[in-house]
């Protein structure tokens, strides 16, 4: 497995957010990624480029705002709790864990 686009890091993110219980902090979710993933990061991307956008090392980027707006919202595979300045919270819906089970990911 190699994490190139955006869409390749749906199924490790559910997978992260599964290891931390199904509920996490966002940040939370980008340190346990980065901790269980980071070798899978395409070697050619430039992953510690800091993105215009949220000030953030790309990695951290896709595995967060990116992938949850793009695919796990609009999919229905988690819910978004906005705790402003704090963060958010995620948490994996039913939809999701059926997502997990159907990649063979639990």
């Amino acid at each position: 497995m190699v994490l190139i686009s955006i869409e390749d890091f749906v199924i490790p993110v559910l997978q992260t957010l599964k290891s931390l219980g199904g509920k996490a902090w966002l940040s939370e979710v980008e340190e346990e990624f980065y901790k269980r993933f980071h070798h899978f990061l395409d070697p050619n991307k430039d992953w510690q480029q800091i993105t215009r956008n949220h000030g953030k090392p790309m990695w951290q980027d896709y595995c967060g705002s990116r992938v949850a707006f793009h695919y796990l919202k609009p999919s229905g595979y988690i819910t978004i709790e906005r705790h402003g300045r704090k963060g958010s919270v995620w948490e994996i819906t039913r939809i999701g864990w059926e997502k997990l089970h159907s990649e063979g990911a639990t």
